[in-house]
């Protein structure tokens, strides 16, 4: 569902928003490289107060949501590969609970996509929840199965 001018503006924006300004069209894993996008945007972000990186988070999560849903009506499929906005949210939610250091930043992203592709359960239910809903929440369980292996491991090491 490549974007085109004579698509309408609205399908546009959501492939736009889905695709993370088209991340998702990569042909080989879409799913690690929005992830990285997300993670390097984070960086760039993490100075501000964790109140705002949170609300932020959640802004991305609910325009996911929105285009998610918008993206599965309109080709009628669940969850399609080039849906990436759910692994920025995903990365997103982990990186708020981390401290700002290139290595914590490596941990939580290998954390984050070994849980996405595995989707122990609860994800994998959730995966399965109406429309938007479970194309985002399922990696936001992945990041709180990340957040709780990175919390241990900073509070062992």
């Amino acid at each position: 569902m490549p974007a085109s001018p004579s698509r309408p503006l609205a399908d546009r924006w959501h492939l736009i928003i889905a695709t993370v300004a088209g991340t998702g069209y990569i042909p080989l894993a879409p799913g690690s490289w929005g992830s990285l996008i997300g993670a390097v945007l984070f960086w760039f972000l993490a100075p501000n107060p964790t109140w705002i990186l949170a609300l932020m988070t959640a802004i991305i999560f609910f325009l996911g949501v929105w285009s998610s849903t918008h993206i599965e009506n309109t080709t009628n499929t669940t969850d399609p590969g080039l849906i990436v906005i759910d692994e920025v949210a995903g990365m997103w939610f982990v990186l708020i609970f981390v401290p700002q250091s290139f290595v914590h930043y490596l941990f939580a992203f290998i954390l984050f996509r070994i849980f996405d592709v595995l989707k122990p359960p609860p994800a994998n239910q959730l995966q399965s929840v109406h429309k938007g809903w479970g194309v985002m929440l399922d990696d936001i369980a992945a990041g709180v199965y990340a957040v709780i292996l990175m919390l241990i491991g900073m509070w062992i090491f």
